[in-house]
């Protein structure tokens, strides 16, 4: 029989760290679009148009990265967390029993 072993320190340290990276994300993603939003006033020309529309698209499809990531970590911290510790305390309650 495989043994399955969870460290919870590990999964809730693991969350913030996703936390944490998904929030520099955004804020880069944030800095990175006022920057292309300022070039749209000074770059006129075919080039500039095909860049600032890709930049722009790439900035749409950071939202959907970010609930990812976002819907992830709360997977981690409200549900793989608290219910392991649940099981796990449940399972010492039925084993003292039968000591």
């Amino acid at each position: 029989m495989n043994i399955i072993r969870l460290d919870t320190e590990r999964v809730a340290a693991a969350s913030e760290l996703i936390k944490a990276a998904n929030k520099a994300i955004n804020g880069e993603f944030t800095d990175l679009q006022t920057a292309a939003n300022k070039l749209d006033t000074n770059w006129k020309s075919t080039a500039g148009d095909s860049a600032r529309g890709l930049l722009h698209q790439i900035f749409a499809n950071n939202t959907s990265r970010s609930e990812v990531l976002e819907n992830y970590q709360n997977f981690l911290s409200m549900k793989v967390n608290p219910d392991y510790k649940i099981a796990e305390d449940e399972n010492k309650l039925l084993a003292d029993q039968f000591k």
